[in-house]
């Protein structure tokens, strides 16, 4: 038997987020699945002429477009509150007709990326047999009465939900949805990223201008609040025979505001912006040490299973990340070297400690590198598609 998947999203391409190549890559290892026949890849777009394009022709991309005057980019004004007060009961009912209609197999899947695309869905499977499972992150019970009679109201009718910790599982199972009908699967990386690479370090380099004796700490990820880029800054100003790489997009003008207003000219800090991720490999693989000292304040931090991690197991360089449950879920102090959430001077003391080698980074390093093999997107894929398929 061959399984169509109907993959629904409600993330908008094209993107550069994290998060937007995790659905891209899901999309595409759903396809490497030997049972799989066809994805069928929803996902919405402001793009009327999006053209994407993929090796397997198997994929077949179903953009939605959105009518959303994105233009409008205050998103206080009156207009566009007015636009997404009735937007979204839009989106549910036009959805919801949708599954009404489509003519489905009952060995089609369909997997949802999308809490208001599920709604849809749980209507509609009042009126019709759908087969759907759903995935979901940082959803944390207990907060919202008539949200948590919704979300449960959707598991009766759903083969499984899919999320990436083990803490939001034991929090669900608590608020009384049946363990049974949960399945933790944590995020993944595509290594083929880390095959082959060819690049020169010295090009690199020459390009951000550091000379060859110096030590490189990096950070690639979202630039915004409880991302731990202020202790970044902060361990910039303390060790400033270090050049400092800050990669990703965000709020670059506040932090370089930040920096001028609190620490005057950092020569060693680097804040690179956004890189293509195809490229990513090379700035990993051409540091000293890894950074990822997520805070406290983190809204995802009990929740979130980290595709940055995972990237930063697969370079083989010493990796340095904030002490948390979610993290310990998936590396140990084997793996990794931990700093202590939201403390610029422990982070500071671990950079140090690793450069001076007074930690034996190196076995560590193979460590990550062997463990996260297991975690890639094809893995993933295979996994949830074995929990779902008919």
């Amino acid at each position: 038997m061959s399984y169509r998947i109907f993959y629904f999203n409600d993330c908008i391409l094209p993107g550069k987020s994290a998060n937007k190549f995790a659905r891209i890559n899901m999309a595409k290892a759903f396809l490497k699945i030997e049972l799989v026949d066809t994805v069928n890849f929803y996902f919405f777009s402001y793009d009327k002429k999006l053209s994407m394009h993929f090796e397997d022709k198997k994929i077949i991309i179903k953009p939605i477009y959105l009518p959303l005057f994105h233009d409008i980019n205050e998103e206080k004004s009156i207009i566009y509150k007015i636009i997404h007060i009735f937007y979204y009961p839009l989106i549910i009912f036009g959805f919801f007709l949708f599954f009404i209609f489509a003519k489905f197999k009952n060995e089609d899947i369909l997997f949802i990326r999308s809490e208001k695309i599920t709604l849809a869905v749980w209507l509609a499977s009042f009126f019709k047999k759908i087969n759907f499972s759903f995935e979901i992150h940082n959803y944390e019970m207990g907060k919202n009465k008539f949200r948590d009679f919704i979300f449960k109201k959707y598991l009766v009718k759903s083969k499984k939900a899919v999320t990436v910790s083990n803490y939001t599982q034991r929090n669900w199972i608590k608020n009384g949805i049946a363990e049974n009908k949960i399945m933790v699967v944590p995020s993944g990386f595509d290594p083929d990223l880390y095959k082959n690479i060819n690049f020169s370090k010295e090009n690199i380099l020459k390009e951000l201008k550091i000379t060859e004796n110096k030590k490189i700490a990096t950070y690639v990820g979202s630039v915004q609040k409880y991302r731990g880029i202020e202790e970044i800054i902060y361990a910039a100003k303390y060790l400033n025979n270090v050049e400092f790489m800050i990669i990703g997009g965000g709020n670059l003008n506040y932090y370089k505001e930040y920096v001028e207003k609190k620490y005057g000219l950092l020569n060693n800090l680097h804040l690179k912006g956004f890189i293509d991720n195809a490229d990513i490999p090379k700035y990993l693989i051409s540091s000293d040490v890894l950074l990822a000292p997520y805070s406290k304040k983190c809204p995802t931090v009990n929740h979130m299973s980290s595709v940055k991690l995972f990237e930063y197991m697969a370079s083989g360089i010493p990796i340095i990340i904030s002490d948390f449950p979610s993290i310990r879920e998936v590396v140990s102090n084997k793996e990794v070297i931990f700093s202590k959430p939201d403390n610029p001077n422990d982070l500071s003391e671990k950079i140090k400690m690793i450069l001076e080698r007074e930690i034996d980074s190196r076995v560590v390093s193979e460590n990550a590198k062997k463990l996260v093999e297991k975690f890639s997107w094809n893995n993933r894929a295979l996994k949830i598609f074995e929990n779902i398929r008919t």
